[in-house]
């Protein structure tokens, strides 16, 4: 009875995202043969058709290969990493849909019959860690993948012993009370309802009711997460790293119920979800990297399904760029000797939705600027031109106790001349911070995320301090003017929640210029007189030297200098990142902080201006 009333509760939600037919609708027409996810509805056709093509043959030739090297390897033991089961769970999701592709494609039955010994070894683990229901509904994805794709290999036995472990180690514990990601707004939803919804569509005619329950919880509660994941324009609140995460998962979801079920129930159509592609675009500076604000690592966003999902779905090649070119061609030629990889765990899936192929040198043109919207956690972007030399902008708004937040509110980060001079170190190592005496998620004022952990406190960021205190964790600073490309590109930041009790109004401006200088203005007002007031930046550039108020920095053979201006002559101060952190942090070699104070005057009120001028600015 329990069971009937859920699901009757959660489907009287459905209208408000799909106004045709229920999910118990879907399910009843939908097809009992397998295999059907992502190869229902004519996928399996296009997963042939894609590989024929030739960025299709690229990819299926590096798949081919991991497959093959992964006949030789053990299947995966249950290892915990501190509190996670994760890195197995995704490294199993790794090498089923790597296997059960290469199955697809060639029909060999050895890649099939290792995926099958892979998914008893797994489905043998005494649980799949639901304490940490991440780690759950990334094993629940890759044994229902393997159930369905390796159906025709398998026997009744294990047939039967991969499905009770889908009910009783995914689905099953999914109903426990305290599941707090079922309407969570952020990646957690995403990843635990794409599993949830994967073994569900796998094991629907021999638990038809507990399918219905799981697939119309899910069709529910996403549109709450979509809106604050995408609405309006696609920005993500937990920065580019997560968004990938996030977002792969999403479009997982819908792609496993446009293939089984022949409906998304309207999720596509969710405000903003079709515009992502945009933000993940204006993330990617000139030289590859993300704008690493939040916890996003320091390394180039790879292209993966994510991508190629919403690219086909959406008919948005104009967001296959020159990077993501690079990317694509740089995985598909990658043949590793390790299998013991997670990263490109969702990449065979791919192959279902490329498009026919992508632009030979990436789209020509990309947007020159960029702003989120009125979101929680807003940005901007501002770019001189689509090419690898051009000189970029991004600010950040927002409040450091957002999620995966960092103290950077009002943070930016610049690129000229194919060199990140003005820097966020991204996010640091959870695992190891879980290991040291610090508490990593308190987020509460005077923490030790703001004052012990040096990538996610005040004393990394480019940001203002007054008197040395850290921000407000939660002052919620907005971005309140944004003129694009054409229009004099600038964006200011009303500050003033950030530092509450310390000024009375406070805005940074920044602008690129026409001739690719960038210009840093603050102005504060209300500030007490003669407090110390400081301007802070991170670089991984050297210091070429200190004039009078400009101060030079070298990279290889490109220079920026920078000219500041302040109530009280400006000193430039340099100071080595290992001074400031702690024994525990992860290093960050070749990097420092490079400062200076100025006291406020007797008015209150502190006028900052510093211009970066590129070498190729001169």
């Amino acid at each position: 009875m329990f069971k009937l009333v859920c699901i009757c509760m959660l489907a009287c939600m459905i209208p408000l995202c799909a106004p045709g037919k229920s999910v118990g609708e879907a399910l009843e027409k939908m097809s009992p043969a397998h295999p059907r996810l992502f190869t229902g509805n004519g996928g399996l056709e296009r997963l042939k058709a894609n590989a024929a093509t030739p960025d299709g043959r690229a990819l299926a030739g590096r798949v081919l290969h991991d497959a093959e090297v992964l006949l030789d390897v053990s299947p995966m033991t249950r290892r915990m990493s501190g509190k996670r089961l994760l890195m197995t769970c995704r490294r199993i999701l790794f090498r089923v849909n790597t296997l059960g592709v290469a199955w697809l494609l060639t029909g060999e039955k050895r890649f099939a019959e290792r995926g099958i010994r892979e998914m008893e070894a797994a489905a043998k683990f005494k649980d799949w860690n639901p304490s940490h229901f991440l780690d759950v509904g990334e094993l629940t994805l890759a044994l229902a993948i393997g159930y369905d794709w390796f159906y025709s290999r398998m026997s009744e036995e294990q047939r039967k012993m991969i499905r009770e472990a889908i009910v009783e180690k995914g689905l099953k514990p999914s109903l426990a009370d305290g599941q707090w990601w079922i309407s969570a707004s952020n990646n957690w939803a995403q990843v635990c309802h794409a599993g949830m919804t994967a073994g569900a569509l796998a094991v629907r005619e021999e638990e038809p009711e507990l399918a219905e329950q799981v697939i119309t919880r899910a069709v529910a509660n996403l549109p709450k997460c979509m809106k604050a994941s995408y609405d309006p324009f696609g920005a993500y609140p937990e920065g580019p790293m997560y968004w990938t995460y996030g977002t792969e998962f999403n479009a997982a979801l819908l792609a496993l119920l446009e293939s089984a079920a022949g409906d998304d129930f309207g999720l596509a159509g969710q405000p903003g979800f079709d515009r992502t592609l945009e933000y993940i675009v204006a993330m990617t500076a000139p030289s590859g990297l993300p704008f690493s604000y939040a916890d996003t690592n320091m390394a180039p966003i790879d292209y993966g399904f994510g991508q190629a999902w919403l690219i086909d779905r959406f008919d948005r090649k104009d967001c296959f760029t020159r990077n993501s070119r690079a990317s694509f061609d740089r995985l598909a030629a990658l043949r590793r000797a390790d299998p013991f990889r997670n990263d490109d765990r969702l990449l065979p899936l791919a192959l279902f939705y490329l498009a026919g192929g992508y632009p030979e040198q990436g789209a020509a043109d990309q947007p020159l600027s960029y702003f989120s919207g009125p979101v929680s956690i807003p940005v901007s972007v501002h770019r001189s031109g689509a090419d690898s030399r051009a000189v970029y902008l991004g600010m950040k708004a927002g409040f450091p106790a957002g999620p995966h937040g960092h103290m950077d509110g009002g943070s930016f980060v610049i690129e000229a001349d194919g060199v990140r001079w003005a820097e966020d170190l991204g996010m640091e190592d959870y695992g190891r911070m879980e290991k040291c005496p610090v508490k990593l998620w308190d987020t509460r004022q005077g923490a030790d995320r703001w004052r012990k952990i040096f990538r996610l406190g005040y004393k990394s960021h480019n940001i203002l301090l007054i008197d040395g205190e850290e921000q407000r964790v939660h002052g919620k600073s907005r971005i309140t003017e944004f003129r694009g490309a054409g229009e004099g590109q600038t964006t200011v930041i009303d500050l003033t929640p950030l530092y509450a009790g310390q000024l009375k109004r406070g805005t940074r401006t920044g602008q690129l210029l026409p001739d690719r200088r960038i210009v840093i203005a603050d102005e504060l007002a209300g500030v007490a007189p003669g407090a110390v007031v400081r301007w802070q930046m991170c670089t991984g550039a050297g210091v070429d030297g200190i004039s009078g108020q400009a101060l030079a920095l070298k990279r290889g053979k490109e220079s920026m200098t920078l000219s500041a201006e302040a109530p009280s002559p400006v000193v430039w101060r340099v100071t080595e990142a290992k001074e400031l952190m702690e024994p525990h942090d992860s290093p960050n070699p070749d990097t420092r902080m490079v400062w200076f104070e100025t006291a406020a005057p007797a008015d209150g009120r502190v006028a900052i201006r510093v211009v970066f001028t590129p070498g190729s600015g001169r």
